[in-house]
C-alpha cells in the first residue's frame, strides 16, 4: 500500500506508514486529523478507567475502604464493621464465597420487616382501626357498651337520675379517648358515641328535674334543681372544649326559663294555700322566706305578683307575732305601734296593719296620732267602696266607723280577710276580693303620708 504522504510502499494490511508513521485506511487514504484525536482520547479514557479499577481493587483488598457490593449493606443502611461482634466476623470469614445475585433476594426480604415495624412503634400517629386497636381501647369500648345498655334500661324504667349518671360516665370516657388519639380515631369512634349518648343524657337530666319540679315548692328543692341543671350545662361546655359536637341549647333554654317557672309555682302555691282550708300565716310566711332565699322576690318591684304576696305574708305574720307577744306581756302598746310604723313600707301599707295601728294608737291614748291614722283609714275604706266595689268590715272598723252605710257593693269583706296581694291579674285567686294596681297605689300614697306625719 503506497503512503499518500511520502509515497513509501507498505504492506497492503499496514495501518501505519513504516517510514513516516502516517495512519492508513484500507483504501490507502490517510485517517483525518480529527479522527486521530478521537482515537487518542478514547485510548486515554480506557487507560484511566483501567487504572481506577486496579486502584480500587487494591484498596478493597487492603481493607482501606468498604466493598460497595458487600451483602452487609442493604437498602441504604450502612454496615458499621466497628460494631459487629467477633462471632459475626469469624462466621463471615469461615463462610464460603457465594454469588451476590443469589444473596440479593435474602437481603431484600429482610428490609420490609423493618419498614413495616416502624409504624407500629408510632401507632398514635395512625388512625386506630379494628385490626390495630390497642387492647385498652377495646376494653374501653366494651365498658362503654355495657354502660350504654345499663343507661338505656334505667331510662326505660324511668330511673332518670341513674341513666344520667351512666351516660355521663360514657361521655367522660369519650373525652379520654379524644385526648389520647388522633382526629380520625375520634371521628370514627368517639363522635358516633357522643351523637347517641349526649341527647339521651340531656333528656334524662330534664326528666329528672321535671319530676323534682312536680314536688311541693321549697328553697332546698329549687337549689337542687338549679344545681342539677347548672352542673349539666358546665359538663356540656367541658365536652365542647374537647372539640366534641355538643348541642346544649335545650339545657340552656330550660335553665334560663326555670327561675320564672318556679317563681310561678310559688305564686300558685300561695294562692292555693290562701284559698284552702289549711291557711296558715306561719306557713305562708315560710313559703315567702323560701322564695326570698333563692332570689325570686324583687322587693323593688311593688307590682310584681310574688312581691305582693311576700309583703302580704309579712303583714300577716307581723300581726300574729304582735298579738302573741302582747298576750304574753312581752311587749307594750308603744312597742306595737313602733313595730307597725317601722314595717309599714315593707308591707306596702297593708290596710290590715293600718287598722291594727289605729286600734293601738287609741289604746295608748295618743289622740293626735289616732286622728291622723283614723282619717287615712276612713279615706281608704271609702275609696274601696266607691272605686273597688268592696265594703270593709270587722270589729275595729265597725267600732270606729259605725256610721258608714253599706251601699250594695259586690263584696263585704272582713278587714283581716282582705286579699291585698290580689290585683285581679294573671294569677288572681278571686274576682271580688282584692285591690287593683291603681287602688293599691292610692292606698299606698294615703297611708304613706299619714305614717310620715307620725314620724315628724
Amino acid at each position: 500500500m503506497k503512503c499518500p504522504n511520502c509515497n513509501y510502499k507498505n504492506n497492503k494490511d499496514a495501518k501505519f506508514c513504516l517510514k513516516c508513521g502516517t495512519a492508513l485506511t484500507p483504501d490507502g487514504n490517510v485517517i483525518p486529523e480529527n479522527k486521530k484525536k478521537f482515537f487518542i482520547a478514547a485510548g486515554c479514557c480506557l487507560g484511566g478507567i483501567l487504572l481506577i479499577v486496579i486502584l480500587l481493587f487494591i484498596l478493597i483488598k487492603a481493607d482501606i475502604i468498604n466493598n460497595p457490593f458487600s451483602r452487609n449493606k442493604s437498602r441504604g443502611f450502612e454496615s458499621d464493621t466497628s460494631e459487629r461482634s467477633d462471632d459475626y466476623d469469624d462466621h463471615e470469614k469461615n463462610t464460603p464465597a457465594f454469588d451476590h445475585e443469589e444473596a440479593a433476594p435474602a437481603a431484600a426480604a429482610e428490609a420490609p420487616a423493618v419498614e413495616e415495624a416502624a409504624p407500629v412503634a408510632e401507632s398514635n400517629e395512625e388512625s386506630v382501626t379494628t385490626d390495630n386497636m390497642p387492647a385498652s381501647l377495646r376494653e374501653t369500648q366494651k365498658t362503654i357498651s355495657d354502660q350504654a345498655a345499663s343507661a338505656r334500661n334505667k331510662f326505660n324504667t324511668e330511673d332518670y337520675s341513674g341513666a344520667s349518671e351512666d351516660l355521663r360516665t360514657i361521655l367522660e370516657e369519650c373525652t379520654n379517648i379524644a385526648s389520647e388519639y388522633d382526629f380520625e380515631t375520634v371521628e370514627s369512634i368517639v363522635y358516633p358515641l357522643v351523637d347517641e349518648a349526649f341527647p339521651l343524657y340531656v333528656t334524662s337530666t330534664l326528666k329528672q328535674v321535671q319530676n323534682l319540679e312536680e314536688q311541693t315548692v321549697s328553697a332546698p328543692l329549687y337549689q337542687q334543681i338549679d344545681s342539677t341543671l347548672l352542673d349539666a350545662l358546665d359538663f356540656s361546655y367541658e365536652l365542647q372544649e374537647y372539640g366534641l359536637n355538643i348541642d346544649a341549647k335545650d339545657l340552656e333554654q330550660y335553665y334560663t326559663e326555670f327561675p320564672d317557672r318556679y317563681k310561678e309555682k310559688f305564686i300558685l302555691t300561695f294562692n292555693e294555700l290562701r284559698t284552702g282550708n289549711e291557711w296558715s300565716r306561719t306557713t305562708a310566711w315560710s313559703y315567702m322566706q323560701d322564695a326570698v332565699s333563692v332570689g325570686l322576690v324583687d322587693k323593688d318591684d311593688l307590682d310584681d305578683p310574688l312581691t305582693q304576696r311576700y309583703m302580704y305574708a309579712l303583714a300577716l305574720i307581723t300581726q300574729k307575732d304582735l298579738e302573741e307577744s302582747l298576750s304574753h306581756d312581752q311587749i307594750d302598746f308603744d312597742m306595737v305601734v313602733d313595730s307597725i310604723v317601722a314595717l309599714a313600707e315593707s308591707t306596702d301599707y297593708n290596710p290590715i296593719l293600718m287598722d291594727m295601728l289605729l286600734d293601738y294608737e287609741n289604746a295608748r291614748s295618743n289622740d293626735e296620732d289616732f286622728a291622723i291614722i283614723g282619717a287615712a283609714c276612713m279615706d281608704v275604706f271609702n275609696y274601696l267602696v266607691e272605686q273597688e266595689n268592696i265594703y270593709i268590715t270587722g270589729p275595729t272598723v265597725d267600732y270606729y266607723y259605725s256610721g258608714r252605710i253599706y251601699s250594695g257593693t259586690a263584696a263585704k269583706i272582713d278587714i283581716n280577710d282582705l286579699w291585698y296581694f290580689n290585683d285581679f291579674g294573671k294569677y288572681s285567686p278571686s274576682n271580688t276580693n282584692g285591690v287593683s294596681p291603681a287602688g293599691r297605689q292610692y292606698i299606698r300614697k294615703t297611708f304613706e303620708e299619714a305614717i310620715n306625719s307620725l314620724r315628724w
